[in-house]
């Protein structure tokens, strides 16, 4: 009620919200607290005529103020009516001497379809005295004229989102209903389910009420519930024109809708007008964008037009969705391409748009997670047919820390197309590719040497021009063995020519990666400012792009997060890593989200909180486990004074006293071996 009082000001308040929103229960209650007199009509369809308006508006007037219209309403009862000018004048004439405030509530004004009683509403409201305010509440925003209102500020409008109930007023209702006993969360489910639509939650009060086990009913309550499905039938539906209710059931494959994808799914070509159609009306369509280009469908209205859908046109969905996949790709939206693919009930169909497309995603969105999964949705017998579809799906395997799984795909690979015979275009591109993945696999199992060999003959075999991209991945191995071998100087060249590659060919992943470690090798050779500068340079060349933080820039907030923590500045270190760590998850990179955790695992650890931090080393062992993580595990040991589970890991480590130090078996690792060596005899440390 207090949203209500807000906005009566002006001249008008417009109130729009689809079916069932609760205006009229709203407005009611707003309304018998009003300090204002309200004179109020309801609206059916015989008021869709100038007479039968006007008389409803003369006769409520009337009642609140006895006598004022008298005049007006001996001039509706002639046999011959007079022209509505005349009537709007002799309203205004009537009403110009002020009385107590007052406010006309023109309910259900969805009904009002005649274009002289809107034009008369504007003639109204273009001399409304002061004392008089106009309230309509519609399921569509009405027709009528409000341009020079809008302008001098005159109306005020509230929306279905502007009077959805939120959760303590969703308990009240339920309370009401005589629903007890439900927790929080489970309001909060149907709150959001519902989008706040009162209506909706009524419906689910009572399926509550009347069912013991809530927690299935409230899995249950989808746009396909009976009473919901029942209410959507009856009171949208149900008054459609058959054009419009095609082209809701046709769209419902989409999660967003706008005119060029309307019509590319539909086949039509008036998407635009279809959807000012619904706007208009209000149809349990959300606009997502200020110009009114880009809707989205009430879950539940969703809901029940999908399930509908399936039911008329079951044949017609998989190609519908064939179209929505087509139009996406053109647009590059490669991730709503690829989904809308995997639903095409054609594996063929989807396999050759998802090989399309697989490129730029694994390269420019480094989506590890996402290639897999659809790769895994699809039957095994049609991805022999995709080389190059595969090829990325062995990368993101060994991303994903899956190197034997990779390493299968690859065997698979060079038997199946590289065993015989001399090697065509294709071939020779897919052998140097094969070679660039078993350089990577090589790194992720931490055998430097075998990443160089591999590398270096990539690196001869790829084209110096058209295979920019996959150089780009090769040499960042590269990169990362010369570091692991101790030759930073190396590594960073690596690093720098990476970064540049990447960036030259649209592989943002290695670029940015390329970046974060050259500058983790310059912190290491001491030059902390030449670091800070190249990460936050980068950072803030994407933040001048409006580009939001997403999967690829998590390689430049662990580098900020690592510089930050070498200046002692543990805050900033904390806050840039936490907000990386999501990032990688999205991503799926699993070496790169071991290393984010191993790093807060560090800060607890210089924080004092060593249960975190061996909890954070956990996780970072069970994602991407091997001696490294082991290896901080017994550092945080150390640190906290478990030396007999510091001394169990020296013992078990592989490490002697004797042997010689070995970049290549770790410097991490060996120098957590010899600081527990100072401290602590781990001869004398049982191994359980």
């Amino acid at each position: 009620m207090a949203r209500i009082k807000e906005h009566v000001r002006g001249k008008l308040t417009v109130l729009s919200a689809p079916a069932g929103w609760g205006k009229t229960t709203l407005l009611s209650e707003w309304a018998a607290q009003s300090a204002s007199v309200v004179a109020w009509i309801s609206l059916d369809r015989e008021d869709n005529t100038p007479t039968g308006f006007f008389r409803s508006l003369v006769g409520s007037v009337n009642r609140v103020h006895p006598g004022r219209l008298d005049d007006v309403w001996a001039m509706l009862r002639s046999p011959e009516p007079a022209p509505n000018e005349q009537v709007v004048m002799a309203i205004l004439e009537r009403l110009e001497e002020p009385v107590d405030d007052t406010v006309i509530v023109l309910d259900n004004y969805q009904r009002i379809e005649r274009e002289d009683i809107h034009r008369s509403i504007s003639v109204l409201l273009e001399f409304l005295p002061p004392w008089l305010h106009l309230l309509i509440s519609s399921r569509g925003e009405p027709s009528i004229p409000m341009a020079r209102l809008r302008v001098q500020g005159d109306v005020a409008t509230l929306t279905a989102t502007d009077i959805r109930f939120t959760v303590p007023e969703a308990e009240a209702v339920f309370a009401q209903l005589g629903v007890t006993g439900t927790h929080r969360q489970e309001i909060d489910t149907l709150v959001e389910r519902t989008e706040g639509w009162i209506a909706g939650l009524r419906l689910a009060a009572l399926s509550l009420r009347s069912q013991n086990d809530r927690p299935a009913v409230i899995a249950r309550f989808t746009g396909t519930h009976r009473d919901i499905a029942d209410y959507f039938a009856e009171e949208v539906l149900a008054h459609l024109p058959d054009d419009l209710r095609l082209f809701l059931l046709q769209t419902s494959i989409l999660d967003e809708v706008c005119a060029p994808l309307a019509d590319a799914v539909t086949g039509r070509t008036d998407g635009r007008l279809m959807l000012e159609r619904l706007g208009e009306t209000n149809l349990f369509v959300m606009p997502l964008d200020t110009n009114r280009e880009l809707f989205r469908y009430h879950g539940l209205f969703h809901d029940l037009l999908q399930a509908e859908l399936a039911r008329t046109s079951p044949r017609f969905v998989p190609e519908l969705h064939v179209r929505a996949a087509r139009w996406y790709e053109v647009q590059g939206l490669r991730f709503e391409a690829g989904q809308h693919a995997l639903r095409t009930d054609d594996p063929d169909t989807a396999i050759a748009i998802i090989d399309r497309i697989v490129d730029p995603l694994m390269m420019g969105c480094g989506a590890t997670n996402t290639v897999i999964q659809w790769l895994e949705q699809l039957p095994r017998r049609i991805l022999p047919d995709y080389p190059r579809t595969l090829r990325w799906y062995a990368w993101a395997l060994t991303l994903a820390n899956r190197a034997d799984d990779a390493e299968v795909l690859v065997i698979h690979l060079d038997r199946t197309y590289l065993s015989e015979g001399p090697r065509d275009d294709l071939g020779r591109v897919l052998e140097a590719e094969l070679s660039a993945i078993r350089s990577r696999i090589a790194a992720y199992r931490g055998d430097h040497r075998a990443t160089i060999a591999h590398g270096e003959l990539a690196l001869v075999q790829l084209d110096p021009i058209r295979k920019q991209s996959v150089r780009a991945d090769v040499v960042l191995s590269l990169g990362y063995a010369h570091r692991a071998l101790g030759d930073p100087t190396v590594a960073a060249v690596h690093f720098r020519q990476a970064t540049q590659l990447g960036q030259a060919s649209g592989n943002f992943n290695a670029a940015l990666w390329g970046m974060r470690y050259l500058a983790a090798t310059l912190v290491w050779q001491g030059q902390l400012r030449e670091a800070d500068a190249l990460i936050e340079r980068e950072l803030a060349r994407l933040g001048a792009m409006g580009r939001e933080p997403g999967t690829l820039e998590a390689a430049l907030l662990i580098g900020r997060g690592d510089i930050a923590y070498e200046k002692n500045d543990l805050k900033g270190s904390r806050v840039a890593t936490e907000a990386a760590i999501p990032l990688i998850q999205e991503g799926g990179d699993a070496k790169m989200l071991m290393n984010a955790l191993i790093s807060l695992a560090m800060l607890d650890g210089a924080e004092g909180n060593f249960t975190s931090a061996a909890a954070n080393v956990r996780r970072a062992d069970s994602i991407f486990g091997g001696l490294f993580t082991r290896a901080m595990g017994a550092r945080i040991a150390l640190l906290s004074g478990n030396l007999l589970e510091a001394a169990r890991w020296a013992r078990t480590s592989g490490f002697d006293i004797a042997d010689d130090a070995d970049f290549a078996r770790g410097e991490a690792e060996q120098t957590i071996f010899a600081r527990i060596m100072l401290v602590t005899d781990p001869t004398d440390a049982p191994i359980r």
